[in-house]
């Protein structure tokens, strides 16, 4: 992960954020007041999805059920220009 002080991310703001967005790479800024990682917004939304399909109850063990059937198919493997 790149490393980055704030003094010099804010002079490079713009760069920093096409960067982060074409990479899907964080970029850990440091200050004295605290450090902070600058995410795309992609990645971030991916990563609060994650997180709410983990703090619902028992979600995660019912998708492994499912996944474990006969009857489930990957997204991957439905030739959706024949639908």
């Amino acid at each position: 992960m790149k490393n980055i002080n704030a003094t010099n991310a804010r002079k490079d703001l713009f760069n920093l954020i096409r960067e982060t967005n074409e990479s899907s790479t964080p970029i850990e800024i440091n200050s004295k007041n605290g450090d902070a990682i600058l995410v795309s917004k992609s990645d971030w939304e991916s990563i609060h999805e994650t997180l709410y399909i983990y703090s619902v109850p028992d979600l995660t063990e019912s998708i492994l059920q499912d996944e474990a059937s006969d009857e489930y198919i990957d997204s991957k493997d439905i030739k959706w220009d024949t639908l």
